[in-house]
């Protein structure tokens, strides 16, 4: 619901800054930067942190000895909970698909870099989906998790600060 509303304060505010040039200029990789910056946010820190989370759930409530000791293979656990972060990548992106269309048609931005755009970030995000959930597959006790939460979330706003140089 909020992302909602964040994309769709972005457009209004977009579009009101270019009514008077939106017909002549082309302003659609303005557009598109805003769309990529608030998709950013909860690719690249709310993913993340929710397979974290995750991972780290299984460890506290007592389910990863059950899980462990089932019939699946370790990589058939991190699929699955790669799996999620991409559907949950794939939320995020639906909210946000139709206003990188609108962005498409006011002019200045081709397809390949829409796609290069998403791609990127979606790399990211599953990247640090894998490295969240094997940091959380380390972390035992309590302790270690708010430790390393709190040092992963210090490397993802070192990322974005190097990103925006």
């Amino acid at each position: 619901m909020l992302l909602t509303l964040v994309v769709l304060a972005w457009s209004i505010l977009a579009i009101v800054g270019m009514i008077p040039s939106i017909y002549y200029n082309s302003n659609g990789a303005g557009m598109l930067i805003g769309y990529a910056v608030i998709l950013i946010v909860p690719a690249l820190i709310v993913i993340p942190q929710s397979t974290f989370r995750s991972m780290a759930s299984e460890h506290e409530d007592g389910t990863f000895e059950t899980l462990s000791l089932a019939t699946l293979s370790p990589r058939h656990i991190l699929v699955g909970k790669l799996s999620v972060a991409a559907l949950q990548l794939m939320v995020y992106l639906s909210v946000i698909a139709p206003c990188i269309a609108l962005a498409y048609l006011l002019r200045g931005v081709t397809l390949e870099v829409f796609a290069m755009t998403i791609l990127i970030i979606a790399s990211c995000s599953l990247a640090l989906s894998t490295v969240a959930i094997s940091v959380a597959a380390f972390s035992r006790t309590r302790m270690q998790q708010v430790f390393s939460q709190s040092f992963g979330d210090c490397f993802v706003r070192l990322v974005a600060l190097l990103l925006k140089m």
